[in-house]
């Protein structure tokens, strides 16, 4: 199995390398990567950070399974872009990575279906986080 992982930072890095120690797969190919990740796959650059970009990396290098680490390109659709292609890819479509991409999203959300979290507020101006400041003395 080929596979595909993007992002370069530290979570990227250690998909990659447990990636490379898989007996099912063949080669791990990372978009963009970092001088580390290059120790346990082929780093690819990239022209840009869109889906079109990587929706076309995982058709012309023929890769069987993409793994995303930054949450900015699962929000930002990435998981939906690639669902034409029918390659598949391992992340949530843009409706669900609100948890994730948006706090007050998901704390909303926590509210809402009564799941435990720790109190908050949500502000929109300066004016407001001092009201939420005072009131919490």
């Amino acid at each position: 199995m080929r596979v595909l992982v993007i992002g370069s930072g530290g979570r990227e890095h250690a998909l990659a390398w447990r990636l490379r120690r898989s007996e099912s797969v063949t080669h791990v190919i990372a978009a963009p990567g970092n001088p580390g990740i290059a120790q346990e796959a082929e780093c690819v650059s990239v022209r840009d950070n869109t889906v079109a970009t990587f929706v076309t990396l995982a058709i012309e290098r023929d890769i069987d399974l993409t793994v995303v680490g930054p949450e900015a390109l699962l929000v930002g659709g990435l998981v939906d872009g690639f669902g034409a292609t029918r390659k598949r890819i391992v992340g949530p479509t843009v409706r669900n990575a609100r948890l994730e991409g948006s706090k007050v999203f998901a704390k909303r959300f926590f509210a809402q279906h009564k799941i435990p979290t720790a109190a908050f507020d949500a502000v929109t101006s300066p004016a407001e986080a001092e009201a939420v400041l005072r009131r919490s003395r």
